[in-house]
């Protein structure tokens, strides 16, 4: 097995299985590097800096090969060489082959020079914007068009640092985020996509996105998104009213809709959870997905355990604190682990 504990943040970073995990994880590599971070908690920092390398440094440049440019020098001396006159140009007077590689060699360095520029302009103006979060984090980050979004812990956004006015305005998710977004004059719309290819479609309006461990789940505040479902050339669509949740399993692809109370989904934008008949199993989740903590429920019976109530969630070890002694349960955090069990 792989020695991670002796990797700097860099070669983690440039390790395969640890770039897949960061860029699209599932439940075997999530539950692997949860469980090695609990084993190395001293390594958090580390891999904390080697997810913002993964997220952030997507561009690698290629460093040509010498035996590559040895090549191409050669084969433009052979062109020079052969004579001007034999490619059909008639007439046209031949340098002397040293004073022809020489201009060559100029010519060449300004075509690459402008083609390298080229190549980072296109680069700086098409390159997609990426903002990412750390677990326990929450940022609000201004989209091109002034909309707004708010990232929960451990989530990604990309976009580009432009948007066509003709063309639809597109942000990808992983995680989860709360959207505010602008209506254009033009009635441009906006569309999110999250990793397992739903895609919801607004034109203004307000709602919570969640994508975490293959399930999608919309929650509308105000205004009006339509839903489209994979694949991608489906004809199913939803059409949300305001005050609707709708989840999406992307293994079965089973879709379910009910009317909920849609400020408790984005409690979390004000640090603080609304439980309104919360099955504990679900706070376990939060707990994994928001804060990477690996969480342990003694007693079965506990999954189905219902809650209510109002908490704050901008420091788990308070959040921790709250709700053992609300709901009179024992919780016991050693590092990344958390035991959850009935109080005697």
């Amino acid at each position: 097995m792989t020695n991670y504990e002796a990797y700097t943040s860099a070669e983690l970073a440039d390790d395969e299985y640890f770039s897949t995990w960061v860029r699209h994880p599932d439940a075997a590599s999530d539950a692997f590097w949860q469980a090695w971070m609990a084993e190395h908690p001293e390594k958090r920092k580390s891999v904390a800096e080697a997810r913002q390398l993964v997220l952030f440094l997507r561009l690698k440049v290629r460093v040509p090969d010498p035996a590559d440019a040895l090549e191409v020098k050669r084969l433009i001396d052979a062109r020079i060489n052969s004579g001007v006159a034999e490619a059909g140009l008639a007439g046209v007077s031949r340098p002397a082959p040293g004073v022809a590689w020489q201009s060559y060699r100029k010519m060449a360095a300004a075509v690459g020079l402008l083609i390298t520029l080229g190549g980072l302009l296109w680069y700086y103006l098409n390159a997609p914007q990426t903002y990412a979060t750390a677990f326990g984090e929450t940022r609000t980050v201004v989209l091109p068009d002034r909309s707004r979004v708010t990232l929960n812990g451990n989530s990604r956004i990309s976009f580009p640092k432009s948007w066509d006015p003709e063309k639809p305005r597109e942000i990808s998710l992983s995680g989860e985020a709360f959207f505010s977004v602008v209506h254009t004059a033009s009635h441009q719309q906006f569309i999110v996509r999250t990793d397992d290819q739903l895609r919801v479609e607004v034109l203004g309006t307000e709602f919570n996105v969640a994508n975490r461990t293959g399930r999608t789940r919309v929650v509308l505040n105000s205004g009006k998104v339509k839903l489209h479902f994979p694949p991608v050339d489906s004809a199913a669509a939803i059409v949300m009213k305001p005050g609707e949740m709708v989840e999406f399993q992307e293994n079965t692809h089973q879709v379910r809709k009910e009317a909920v109370e849609a400020g408790n989904f984005s409690a979390w934008t004000d640090h603080k959870i609304i439980l309104d008949n919360t099955p504990v199993a679900e706070i376990a989740l939060l707990l994994q997905d928001v804060y990477g903590l690996q969480v342990q429920i003694a007693d079965s019976s506990l999954l189905q355990k219902k809650l209510w109530g109002s908490m704050p969630t901008e420091n788990v070890d308070d959040f921790l604190t709250v709700l053992s002694k609300s709901f009179h349960l024992k919780i016991t955090r050693k590092g990344q682990q958390v035991l959850i069990q009935n109080q005697p």
